[in-house]
């Protein structure tokens, strides 16, 4: 049986991030999101809970069946969730991810030869949240 972890004992989760690499090349890569298990909504049970990221605007994202867009960096820092469909994003260095519903993945090309999108299997939603300073 495992223990959970001190209310204030610091983990992290995982989560894909695409940046700009020395080179001006998109890569994929992971951040390491800090968490704590934390009470945060009393009577509830703890649960683990990321620190807080500061963010500006949040939005939704509508992609139609078989739409592809050609490489380029990202117009700022943020967080993309997918909501439904399947989203697959490539590097410029020609690795691809598919991110199904549930998927997320930070994006921080800003500069560079940034990266391609397209919906795979029919429309795809995203959220996207635009995210406050610079690289995590």
């Amino acid at each position: 049986m495992t223990t959970a972890p001190a209310l204030d004992e610091v983990r992290t989760e995982p989560l894909t991030r695409l940046y700009t690499g020395a080179d001006g090349g998109s890569r994929f890569g992971t951040w390491q999101w800090p968490a704590v298990q934390a009470e945060i909504a009393p009577p509830a049970p703890p649960v683990i809970v990321t620190m807080p990221e500061a963010a500006g605007q949040t939005m939704l994202l509508r992609l139609p069946a078989g739409w592809s867009c050609e490489p380029h960096p990202a117009p700022h820092r943020h967080l993309m969730v997918v909501l439904h469909g399947t989203l697959e994003s490539t590097t410029s260095d020609g690795e691809t991810r598919r991110l199904p519903p549930g998927g997320a993945v930070l994006v921080e090309d800003t500069t560079g030869l940034g990266h391609g999108i397209r919906s795979v299997g029919g429309e795809v939603v995203v959220a996207i949240t635009q995210l406050d300073g610079g690289t995590a």
